[in-house]
């Protein structure tokens, strides 16, 4: 029984810290309109041009024509998913999007 209680809280903590990491970036993106207006549209054509997996590449040059609604997009995604792990709500449906927005930094 102990065991189970010690497991969920180590688990709630690994989900709150992880989850305040994405509020400081989210907060970053979306308090600072640089990342915006500029610093989104220079990652990911860096991205296109030197790192991105191929198969990726068309979603990413995609994403370069509306580079400010992109970059706002990222910021508003760190913010629910940060927002979901800190106060413990709907956990598993933002966790998958949090996964899902990983993958996508691997694939860049």
């Amino acid at each position: 029984m102990a065991d189970t209680r010690i497991s969920s809280q180590s688990m709630a903590l690994a989900r709150i810290a992880v989850g305040i990491l994405f509020l400081f970036f989210a907060q970053y993106k979306l308090m600072h309109p640089n990342f915006a207006h500029g610093g989104y549209q220079s990652s990911v054509t860096e991205y296109v041009t030197k790192s991105a997996v191929s198969f990726w590449k068309p979603l990413l040059r995609q994403t370069l024509d509306h580079p400010v609604i992109s970059g706002y997009a990222v910021g508003i995604a760190e913010l629910l998913i940060g927002v979901s792990m800190v106060l413990g709500f709907l956990v598993r449906p933002f966790s998958l999007l949090g996964a899902l927005f990983m993958l996508n930094l691997v694939f860049c």
